[in-house]
């Protein structure tokens, strides 16, 4: 008797979409807990990179968001990413409901999307927030942060609150689950 020592073709399809679906993140499950928090003994460097907000024009920074008060809720994105916008639709959703209460950015990580391309796809959805496009420096401050693993997906979202940077991680967060993790933490 002879062992075939060759994987059935369909087991080994099945096996490589497996491994690329883990790989991708989109296996990721919505979680209503921080999967990481860190305490801001040190403040980041990435809290005193300028950010330009693409539909004002304004600079602002992590560091002087932090000083309002409120909570500070980032989401990467790309304009081609639809989960992105499902999350933007709820994070709008949020900031109508409770105008005032959170900071939403959206943190664009695509270098070859351009200023234009992203104000267009904020106008034509009519999302709420600030929205800029990553510096490299602040991309690699994110990732000195939390790993990688913050720039593989998107949507990621992080939360800043009470001297804490949460990583909510990858997926939709609806606006009344943001609003209960918020409440939890903040």
């Amino acid at each position: 008797m002879t062992l075939d020592r060759h994987p059935q073709p369909i087991a080994l399809i099945c096996l490589t979409i497996i491994a690329l679906l883990l790989v991708s993140g989109c296996t990721n499950l919505q979680s209503t807990t921080p999967k990481e928090s860190i305490t801001l003994e040190d403040t980041p460097n990435w809290f005193s990179i300028p950010l330009i907000d693409l539909q004002t024009e304004e600079e602002i920074q992590i560091a002087s968001l932090i000083a309002q008060g409120r909570p500070i809720i980032i989401h990467t994105f790309t304009t081609s990413c639809p989960a992105c916008g499902a999350q933007f639709k709820e994070s709008s959703d949020l900031q109508i409901k409770s105008p005032d209460t959170y900071i939403v950015i959206g943190l664009n990580i695509d270098p070859g999307e351009g200023g234009a391309a992203i104000r267009r796809y904020i106008e034509r959805n009519q999302y709420q927030g600030h929205f800029v496009t990553s510096p490299t420096s602040f991309s690699i401050g994110l990732v000195e942060t939390f790993g990688i693993r913050v720039m593989q997906s998107t949507p990621q979202t992080i939360l800043i609150c009470n001297g804490e940077i949460y990583l909510l991680g990858s997926g939709v967060f609806s606006s009344e689950g943001l609003a209960r993790i918020i409440g939890d933490l903040c």
